[in-house]
């Protein structure tokens, strides 16, 4: 008898455990779904007094951007790439002509750029 009990009790404890493991296993699943889908909020902070008074007795520098690979991103039909979600529309679409075919080039915009560009252009 008390030997059916302990087989019993461990039997149950290994169902509870592999029910406990599946749920933190979906628990974790939707928590890491739920974060990806998170907003980025920057906040900006307005320079000083004294920091803008340095900067207006600097010379202004130049800043060279990359414009392919680095704020876009783009692709031609019948190309997927991987590092495009499928069905993500493009910003826009570019029809150029090369040796007489038609070709669409699909351009994304990188994340944030729009931001980084408003923030870089105001300096």
């Amino acid at each position: 008898m008390l030997k059916q009990l302990q087989m019993g009790m461990r039997a149950f404890l290994l169902m509870a455990s592999r029910v406990w493991t599946c749920i933190c296993f979906l628990l974790k699943k939707q928590v890491r779904a739920i974060s990806q889908m998170q907003p980025v909020k920057y906040e900006i902070f307005p320079l000083s007094p004294l920091s803008r008074h340095r900067l207006s007795i600097v010379k202004r520098k130049v800043l060279v951007l990359d414009l392919d690979e680095t704020l876009i991103h783009s692709h031609h039909d019948g190309v997927a790439r991987p590092t495009v979600r499928p069905g993500t529309p493009p910003d826009f679409v570019l029809k150029v002509t090369i040796d007489r075919h038609p070709v669409r080039f699909f351009v994304h915009k990188r994340p944030h750029v729009d931001f980084f560009l408003d923030i870089v252009s105001q300096w």
